[in-house]
């Protein structure tokens, strides 16, 4: 060992820290989640224009691109999710459950416009939380199938 490292490792200095291996832990799983999220949005986009037609879809983004401007009632209708059955809307559900948890996190309900298109923007968190609040019958936090069923067919 020459200069400095040696006399580190001399002063019994390791070079581990274990903050420092923690937060290339957390970099790593961000990494990771980044990763999954982006083949999810893909994956999420083409299962749901097997349920809903594209251009409602499309129609339905740019209408509600500003932020602070989302309103879920008029969302789920202009992209059609109203007018579907009970088993059209659980599998729309089962997209939006991007960790198939059972249930959709306020976390996941942040990216619910991605689960529709991958170009769709993240809700605000004032937005995401008025979303959660109607949607959340139950009070538990979460959005449960049943709930998000009775919510697009309200």
């Amino acid at each position: 060992m020459a200069g400095r490292s040696k006399q580190k490792h001399e002063a019994g200095y390791s070079g581990y820290s274990p903050q420092a291996e923690e937060m290339k832990r957390g970099a790593r799983e961000e990494e990771r989640k980044t990763d999954r999220l982006n083949c999810t949005e893909k994956a999420a986009e083409m299962a749901m224009s097997s349920i809903l037609n594209a251009a409602d879809i499309k129609k339905a983004l740019d209408a509600f691109a500003a932020e602070g401007s989302f309103d879920h009632k008029k969302f789920f209708e202009m992209v059609g999710l109203k007018a579907k059955s009970a088993e059209d809307v659980k599998k729309a559900f089962l997209v939006l459950d991007a960790d198939a948890s059972g249930f959709i996190e306020e976390e996941e309900l942040k990216f619910v416009l991605k689960g529709f298109a991958s170009d769709g923007r993240d809700l605000t968190d004032k937005e995401t939380k008025a979303f959660l609040n109607e949607a959340d019958k139950d009070g538990d936090g979460m959005i449960g199938i049943d709930e998000f069923v009775a919510l697009v067919h309200e």
